[in-house]
């Protein structure tokens, strides 16, 4: 049985890793979904109830999606290869939510091998997760994994220009980071 989550990973921490390893320990082959992928908020966003467009300005803020679709990609394969896992077993698409794209579905793996399986903390995951199971894929909750990290607060030492991102990022993520770091300005 196949596995595919999604996330905007920005940037990808020790709470995602720990996520992605338990993951791969249940399953054959791992889809993840790189949300947000073109870096903006969706065409038809002014039509969304209001709970959904304030979650999305924040979200899909500049400032809270450093990182492109391909250096995304870059520090999640570099990550779980230095934990010496088979990227054969590991597929990164573009992820669409199935509010903003009515054909969202063609860039999921079969619903006939594959559970989409989400940490849903607050009702919009619980509502995506309906969606998908009405769409007749299986579905499955994943326990929070409490780490400490978040985006934010690797984003925020990023932009600060202290050092502790390192601690809170997977091994394999440092070189790439630092390298945007280096051909980026970040806030001044």
């Amino acid at each position: 049985m196949d596995v595919y989550t999604h996330g905007r990973f920005q940037p990808f921490h020790k709470g995602h890793l720990a996520f992605i390893l338990y993951l791969l320990e249940k399953y054959d082959t791992l889809y993840i979904g790189l949300g947000n992928p073109l870096r903006r908020l969706p065409n038809n966003y002014d039509t969304y109830p209001d709970d959904l467009k304030k979650s999305l300005a924040h979200a899909r803020a500049k400032e809270n999606n450093p990182f492109s679709y391909l250096e995304r990609e870059q520090i999640i394969l570099e990550s779980l290869k230095q934990e010496g896992i088979d990227l054969a077993r590991v597929k990164i698409l573009p992820h669409f939510g199935t509010y903003e794209e009515e054909n969202w579905f063609e860039l999921f793996p079969p619903k006939e091998n594959t559970v989409v399986a989400i940490p849903a903390k607050d009702e919009h995951h619980f509502v995506k997760l309906k969606v998908y199971e009405q769409f007749g894929y299986k579905t499955e909750i994943v326990p929070q994994f409490t780490t400490g990290v978040s985006g934010t607060k690797v984003k925020d030492s990023i932009y600060a220009g202290t050092e502790e991102w390192k601690e809170m990022v997977p091994k394999g993520a440092i070189p790439l980071i630092e390298k945007w770091i280096k051909n980026r300005k970040i806030k001044e």
